[in-house]
């Protein structure tokens, strides 16, 4: 079974595909009073802060960002034949029709190694241009960085701010407790940089519809959260002008997500920041005519080597347990505790926890010490623990020789930046090991 993913942009948009007998979705764009009008407020929170907006070509992309992410909120991949791979059409138009034509196979090729979805779009011309703005003003914005409120968006904040940069910080959310995190964490670099620093926080969320599906909860997995992620920094960059570049702060070990055991292959390994994905992005980028270079200037640096290297120590020691680095902050509800903190267990908690360990610098407490969960050996808050000391045994038994098998297990890999991404991917795991050796040696 396949699914329809019909766009429409302003209450003249009547455009009706011929149906494939699959289920229909609808998102649509300046249509006041459409049930299926997509919930965000990007173009006006641009225009409010920078004075203006991006161009008609990232704006079509922007677009498309956000229908891929409500395509993967609102349909469930418990339907698709394998329980995973969903089969998605979009319908989608565009106001340079010949240049998206082009560039739809490389979208669709990045698509589906990001999301491991199978995408299909379908471009027809549209007249929805942007009205033009007022004069941008003076002293905006040199560069754009994303910022999650996690820690290495931190650290590259910081890093830029402290160069004498001014920086576009461009987040985004969809509720829960990030909100905070970013604010706390905006304020404290306003504090410290002052006009430097302009933050551009987004909310988008799909269309509030029911599911495709009878099952009420929205899909979970959430692959394409990094497409719309970039794509915003992109908007942002255009508006301010050509060349403007867009900054991605993270640690080399996490882009590459090497799956810790064989049955986290699939699912649990995500793309966010893979290497692969990178270069389709940039590829995409120059097919669209975006010129804007992307930056990953962490990509072959570990996250404790990010946090030791930092460019203003004394801010960092005093942002650093603002940050937020876990998976699920929110689940803290669960066990009557107020939302966010780190839950310690998780995989990026172990991977923060082993960074905090090599740089020194103190973090805040998390809410489980993963050294004592009881039982370990059964219990779901120790799997990913559980699954790190199975990788770490089989990396110290194999040498760092065979690591290069690990690296190429989640996509390829440039050979110019393979023996990089080798090294990185090396020293990031014993950065781990010393620290879980560190409580047996206690």
């Amino acid at each position: 079974m396949s699914w329809d993913v019909v766009v429409r942009i302003g209450n003249s948009d009547s455009f009706a595909p011929i149906s494939q007998g699959g289920p229909v979705l609808g998102v649509s764009f300046d249509r006041p009073g459409d049930p299926f009008l997509a919930r965000e407020s990007v173009l006006d929170k641009i225009a409010d802060v920078l004075g203006s907006v991006p161009g008609n070509t990232a704006c079509d992309l922007l677009r498309a960002a956000i229908v891929v992410y409500s395509a993967d909120l609102l349909i469930s991949r418990r339907y698709a034949a394998d329980g995973w791979t969903r089969d998605i059409n979009v319908y989608l138009p565009v106001t340079s029709l010949a240049v998206w034509q082009q560039a739809g196979p490389l979208l669709t090729k990045l698509l589906t190694f990001l999301s491991g979805d199978r995408w299909q779009f379908y471009f027809r011309e549209s007249s929805a241009e942007q009205e033009c703005y007022k004069k941008l003003p003076e002293n905006l914005p040199e560069v754009v960085s994303l910022f999650s409120g996690g820690l290495d968006s931190l650290i590259g904040a910081i890093d830029l701010l402290s160069e004498g940069k001014k920086v576009a910080l461009v987040s985004h959310h969809g509720g829960g407790s990030t909100p905070k995190f970013q604010n706390d964490l905006f304020k404290c670099l306003k504090d410290e940089y002052g006009e430097q620093v302009v933050p551009l926080q987004f909310y988008v969320l799909p269309p509030q519809v029911p599911r495709l599906d009878s099952d009420p909860d929205n899909e979970d997995t959430t692959r394409t959260r990094s497409f719309l992620f970039f794509v915003l920094g992109i908007a942002v960059a255009d508006t301010l002008g050509t060349g403007i570049p867009l900054y991605v702060a993270e640690n080399g070990l996490i882009s590459l997500n090497v799956p810790l055991t064989p049955a986290r292959l699939g699912s649990c390994s995500t793309r966010t920041t893979h290497p692969y994905y990178i270069a389709l992005f940039r590829e995409l980028l120059q097919a669209l005519n975006l010129a804007h270079p992307l930056n990953l200037d962490y990509r072959f640096k570990t996250k404790g080597e990010m946090l030791r290297e930092s460019k203003n120590q004394d801010l960092l020691r005093r942002t650093l347990p603002l940050s937020m680095s876990c998976a699920h902050p929110d689940n803290r509800r669960l066990e009557n505790l107020p939302p966010g903190g780190h839950c310690g267990y998780c995989f990026p908690c172990i991977i923060r926890q082993a960074a905090v360990f090599e740089s020194g610098i103190p973090d805040a407490a998390y809410d489980n010490d993963i050294f004592h969960l009881p039982p370990l050996s059964r219990s779901d808050k120790g799997k990913d623990l559980r699954a790190m000391e199975i990788a770490l045994e089989r990396f110290s038994q194999r040498g760092e020789e065979k690591a290069v098998f690990d690296v190429l297990s989640s996509g390829p890999i440039s050979p110019d930046e393979l023996s990089h991404y080798i090294g990185v991917y090396c020293r990031g795991m014993k950065e781990i090991a010393k620290f879980l050796r560190s409580n047996k040696d206690e």
